[in-house]
């Protein structure tokens, strides 16, 4: 079943409110039980709100529901019938990730095909954009390197989902515990030199994208590559 609440205090606040038919009009923040209620009461709603699915809900089906199961009443639905609501609920959220994810495919496609003929675009083998920005004269990466970059990262429409300059610090990483268009990417330069990514979604997060990444989105990067630093090797161990 979806959880909603966090902690069973949470639950025990609203369930409070609900039992003593309490309207928000009627009451009193001068205590501090009231206090410590309205506290949880305001953390319950911002997490209906922040699950992002608030417009799917009947918010008095729920007061309700937790009202008649507190009461005494019991649920006026059967066990049977929350799980059929709930898978409905579940395929229609899976259809409409399968819609998105298949539209963000087709953009991407499109972007990465139309990039493609742009002056300066080069294409590795695995299908990775990529443009010179400034040249580099250093050490190159290798897979067990460790680097330390600046970098900017965007979705196709310009949005900034991630850069180290707006944290005021370059990154340090493993160039193998990345994305693998990025991690192909860090191979292709050398230190003091700056590129543009353009990867492929396949080569990004694919289709299930994190956080602000919708699924099947390509993705562009640029990087600067500060400094190269290989990963210390172990030691063996002493024979005894």
């Amino acid at each position: 079943m979806l959880k909603l609440f966090k902690t069973p205090m949470m639950v025990a606040a609203l369930t409070l409110i609900l039992v003593t038919g309490a309207s928000a009009k009627e009451v009193e923040l001068n205590t501090d039980q009231a206090k410590l209620g309205y506290t949880y009461g305001a953390q319950i709603g911002e997490e209906l709100v922040n699950a992002g699915f608030l417009d799917d809900l009947d918010v008095e089906a729920i007061m309700a529901a937790i009202s008649d199961v507190t009461s005494g009443k019991g649920s006026r639905m059967t066990s049977e019938e929350m799980q059929a609501a709930q898978q409905a609920y579940q395929q229609k959220l899976q259809a409409e990730f399968e819609a998105l994810a298949s539209a963000n495919k087709a953009k991407s496609d499109a972007y990465i095909a139309e990039n493609a003929k742009k002056a300066g675009v080069k294409t590795t083998d695995s299908g990775l954009q990529w443009e010179v920005l400034r040249e580099g004269k250093g050490k190159s990466p290798s897979a067990t390197s460790t680097v330390k970059v600046h970098y900017a990262g965007k979705l196709i429409d310009g949005t900034t989902f991630d850069s180290s300059y707006d944290r005021g610090a370059p990154a340090n990483f493993s160039a193998a515990a990345v994305i693998p268009g990025f991690s192909e990417g860090l191979m292709l330069m050398k230190e003091g030199g700056k590129i543009r990514l353009h990867i492929p979604s396949e080569m990004a997060y694919g289709p299930q994208g994190p956080g602000s990444i919708g699924p099947n989105q390509a993705l562009i990067f640029e990087v600067e590559l500060i400094e190269v630093a290989e990963a210390p090797s172990a030691e063996p161990k002493a024979a005894e």
